[in-house]
């Protein structure tokens, strides 16, 4: 699902809202998502799941052609969706 077709999908429950006014509201709401990951927060959605970042530090890499090995030393963050006991259960029972 799309961003627009997550709006298009609340406007039809809740047709006295502007699709413009919902657009802004849903932009909003992942940009604060958003800053509040980039801040090293955690979000928790209760029965969808929790956002999180993991720090990793970057693989070696080989060129094959060269045969020289070459990585970055630095630790990059990176985005841990890990799914609610109840979406967990509902996506297993869905047939």
């Amino acid at each position: 699902m799309s961003r627009s077709e997550l709006i298009i999908k609340i406007c039809e429950l809740y047709p006295n809202i502007p699709r413009k006014q919902m657009d802004l509201l849903i932009k909003s709401i992942f940009s604060s998502m958003v800053d509040y990951l980039v801040k090293g927060n955690r979000i928790e959605i209760r029965g969808f799941g929790s956002f999180s970042i993991k720090k990793r530090k970057t693989s070696m890499i080989t060129n094959p052609r060269l045969g020289k090995v070459s990585g970055r030393k630095e630790i990059r963050g990176v985005v841990y969706f890990r799914a609610g006991k109840a979406l967990k259960v509902l996506v297993n029972n869905h047939k």
